[in-house]
């Protein structure tokens, strides 16, 4: 079984949990249940709009930006504060073939409704492919680039399952 990098952990829990805030229906899978990409993606809640994305969007950059330190941690505050008004932050621009491959499968799954019908998963494969962007353009210690692109696999692969 792939464990979720323990870095990215904080993420992944908090919109897991963020997910069962206010809701009237059964529990999602509890904190300890959620140490794979995988268990994060719940399910689609009923009643789910497009408005869901940029406040799971906010959600994750916070942690993000708590989580980082100097430049990436200004990147990641400055979406969270975006998505915190609603707008619909841009990915990161991809600085490498595979970042170029990653963009492009992040916008097909997005202009595909992903972020409408799977809005924590959207925004976890979201933050995931921008930490790992910003981790590769600032020359962050390289186990930030691999353990973001790990998430951002995982996610990716999970909203195109699913949506």
């Amino acid at each position: 079984m792939t464990t979720m990098p323990r870095r990215l952990l904080p993420v992944a829990l908090l919109l897991t949990l963020a997910a069962c805030a206010g809701e009237d229906k059964a529990p999602e899978p509890t904190a300890a249940a959620a140490v794979t990409p995988a268990a994060v993606a719940t399910g689609t809640l009923p009643g789910v709009t497009a408005a869901a994305l940029p406040e799971a969007l906010a959600q994750a950059y916070t942690v993000l930006a708590e989580s980082a330190q100097g430049q990436p941690a200004e990147v990641f505050q400055a979406k969270a504060a975006a998505a915190g008004t609603g707008a619909l932050p841009e990915p990161e621009a991809p600085m490498t073939p595979d970042l170029h491959r990653a963009e492009a499968a992040l916008r097909i799954a997005l202009a595909n409704n992903a972020g409408a019908l799977l809005p924590r998963e959207a925004a976890t494969a979201q933050a995931a492919y921008d930490c790992w962007a910003v981790a590769e353009r600032t020359g962050a210690p390289p186990s930030a680039a691999v353990d973001c692109r790990a998430l951002f696999g995982s996610s990716i692969r999970e909203l195109w399952a699913r949506s």
